[in-house]
């Protein structure tokens, strides 16, 4: 997934808006080896 679109997700999900940088950030300190994400290429996200 794009960042866009999880972006989407979240707020979809929390019923609110949410900075577009606070979910870079997380994704950020969450991808690597044994984190919750996995980065696929510049932008793109999976689950880990």
């Amino acid at each position: 997934m794009s960042v866009k679109e999880i972006h989407a997700a979240v707020e979809a999900r929390l019923g609110t808006t949410v900075a577009e940088s606070s979910v870079r950030s997380y994704l950020n300190l969450n991808t690597g080896p044994a984190k919750q994400f996995r980065r696929v290429q510049r932008g793109v996200y999976q689950l880990g």
